[in-house]
């Protein structure tokens, strides 16, 4: 898009694009019975707690409906800041508003402080609600 545009700060927002391809993704997997958080909290839940107690874990998907929504929340929260909302606006805001040179850095940063801020959010819901493996 960049050679057919002409416009260099194309190029630099196109990590935009796959991040947005993962949320959607995530946002997908709402409407499945293995949302993203789901399936991507087995083998932490396994490591820390076992097999047997990762069976214990996720039996609560079937029989607390609290637990199903929470770990919604989450996938939902992942999806919209790491993947669609959040990410992509960021680096069209940093392509367009910062001058060449300075946006890999910038792009850099928000690769660190984004998913952090996330993981912040992450910890403290889940020990807030009580979903910790």
């Amino acid at each position: 898009m960049s050679v057919v545009t002409g416009d260099p700060r194309v190029l630099l927002i196109r990590d935009g694009w796959l991040t947005a391809l993962i949320g959607l993704w995530m946002l997908g997997t709402l409407f499945t019975s293995r949302p993203f958080l789901r399936t991507a909290s087995v083998s932490i839940v396994v490591a820390k707690i076992g097999e047997a107690g990762a069976r214990k874990w996720d039996a609560r998907w079937h029989n607390e409906p609290d637990f199903r929504h929470r770990l919604r929340v989450l996938t939902t929260v992942w999806g919209l800041g790491l993947g669609l909302a959040l990410d992509a606006v960021v680096r069209v805001v940093l392509a367009y508003t910062l001058p060449l040179d300075a946006i890999p850095l910038a792009g850099t940063v928000q690769w660190l402080v984004l998913p952090a801020g996330i993981i912040v959010f992450h910890v403290r819901y889940i020990k807030r609600h009580g979903i910790q493996a």
